[in-house]
């Protein structure tokens, strides 16, 4: 007796995805190479590109009051050091032009600058764990790096009737499973979800931009999670004495 005939339709969906799993793998793999090609290539060079001096500088000014010894504006400008920065600038990210803006006009702590130089040289020897931060570090320049903005008093724009928010959200998925037993609930959960798109649209204003800067968590915290191996070799402060046995020596400054 013949055994049933497999649905071949299945076999083709699955096909189709293991082939586009293969194709993306296939065109990451690539763009990744392009990517550390590009990062070999520019490793200790000056970087030509545009500057928005004036977006960099707000994570300075905004924590300078805070930051041991700042220097100030008139020695800054007679230091030159906007000029100074562009020379030094080989960062990758926008988070890390506004720490550079800012390390430059303060006086680091000594255990701040012992950490910072054994970071910069060992990502200097090593020429592998330095492509993989600049690697993830790239990801980070399609934002503008004003995450910080999040922690500046009076950012949310709070208003008492914002407790019954969270309320309002259950009303849906509460509707649409009481409406397993009770019908009629449906009506509330569309209800629900009309009440909820009126309060999205009367709140857009006021949250457009913390919303913005919250979307930027992620990314930074992605990062950071991929830079953890430099502390996490087992060995002691400064950064995980600074690794293991350096593969080969290069020239230039550590990313940012």
């Amino acid at each position: 007796m013949v055994g049933p005939i497999p649905d071949m339709t299945l076999w083709l969906v699955l096909g189709a995805g293991v082939l586009l799993l293969a194709v993306w793998g296939l065109l990451e793999r690539r763009r990744r190479r392009r990517l550390v090609a590009r990062l070999r290539a520019e490793w200790g060079r000056p970087m030509q590109r545009d500057r928005d001096m004036e977006a960099i500088a707000h994570y300075h000014w905004a924590f300078a009051e805070a930051a041991e010894e700042p220097l100030d504006e008139r020695t800054g400008k007679d230091l030159d050091l906007d000029a100074v920065f562009e020379v030094l600038d080989r960062t990758e990210s926008p988070v890390g032009q506004q720490l550079l803006y800012h390390r430059l006009r303060t006086t680091p702590t000594a255990a701040n600058r012992t950490a910072f130089e054994a970071l910069t040289a060992r990502l200097g020897e090593n020429a592998s764990e330095r492509e993989r931060l600049q690697a993830s570090l790239f990801r980070l320049r399609q934002y503008a790096g004003d995450v910080w903005w999040l922690t500046q008093p009076g950012v949310l724009d709070t208003r008492r009737f914002d407790v019954v928010f969270p309320f309002v959200g259950l009303v849906v998925p509460s509707a649409i499973l009481l409406a397993v037993v009770w019908p009629p609930a449906f009506l509330a959960a569309f209800l629900g979800i009309f009440t909820n798109m009126a309060v999205r649209y009367r709140t857009a204003p006021r949250l457009r931009g913390p919303l913005y800067y919250f979307r930027q968590v992620a990314p930074l915290l992605a990062v950071a999670h991929a830079a953890g191996y430099l502390l996490a070799t087992g060995a002691a402060h400064p950064i995980a004495a600074r690794g293991r046995t350096p593969r080969r020596t290069e020239s230039g400054a550590a990313p940012g």
